[in-house]
């Protein structure tokens, strides 16, 4: 079998700032010359300062000034004209892609042998698997230039894992006294990772005693490993709200 997956979002999120414009239009006060309420930094300059002070911020200043709408955080007044100027949607996109191919043979050896409860029964197969992933934050919040939590790129290398596994089935004993099912199974699975994980075992093997029809036991032993995924491995550090 082939089986080739693929997930794409798009997700815009409203209810942020432009902290820039945020600061300018808060900063609101009578024009001595118009008698008008405007932002401050439209008619003093020393209030048209870059905020956060950065390059970023400062080669837009200009035209954050010039489309500056005042605030007034204590109501009173309809403030929807200055959060269409501050208010922020970020946009941010993210995908992810996998490809799994398998393969297996599996019979029994009725045509050759059989043991006292019935011919053993097996599998053998293969399997590969590739998963690529990646996270784009809309390039305005990467910048900080908005209230919005900052998660960067993720990019990580392709997650790769070639397997080979085999799994039998041994019916040793079958309606006999006290052997209504006597049955030992086992199975083992060796991954290969293109990361640090490298090769590892994976196997169990169990036993199916039935000394009547209507009663069972089972006992099994396992050992199973999970390798990181690539949000794990490869997911940048993000501030929480701590």
């Amino acid at each position: 079998s082939a089986n080739y997956g693929q997930f794409k979002e798009d997700t815009t999120t409203s209810g942020y700032v432009d902290r820039q414009r945020f600061m300018l239009s808060l900063d609101a006060g009578v024009n001595p010359l118009t008698g008008q309420i405007q932002c401050r930094s439209q008619f003093d300059p020393a209030s048209a300062t870059p905020f956060p002070n950065n390059a970023a911020n400062a080669a837009r200043l200009a035209a954050d000034i010039a489309a500056c709408t005042p605030y007034n955080p204590f109501g009173g007044a309809d403030n929807s004209a200055a959060v269409d100027y501050f208010g922020y949607s970020a946009r941010h996109t993210a995908s992810l892609r996998q490809l799994d191919l398998l393969g297996f043979v599996s019979g029994d050896s009725s045509q050759i042998f059989e043991l006292p409860g019935g011919p053993v029964r097996f599998a053998l197969g293969a399997e590969y698997r590739r998963e690529k992933a990646d996270y784009t934050n809309d390039p305005f919040v990467e910048s900080g230039a908005t209230n919005a939590v900052v998660v960067g790129r993720f990019n990580p290398p392709a997650f790769e894992v070639k397997e080979a596994f085999g799994e039998v089935q041994l019916p040793i004993l079958k309606d006999t006294p006290f052997f209504e099912e006597l049955t030992a199974s086992g199975a083992a699975r060796v991954s290969d990772y293109n990361s640090a994980v490298g090769t590892v075992w994976t196997y169990n093997a169990g036993l199916d005693w039935s000394p009547i029809r209507d009663i069972r036991f089972r006992g099994n032993y396992s050992r199973a490993l999970r390798a990181p995924n690539l949000s794990e491995t490869g997911f940048p550090a993000v501030a929480n709200f701590a």
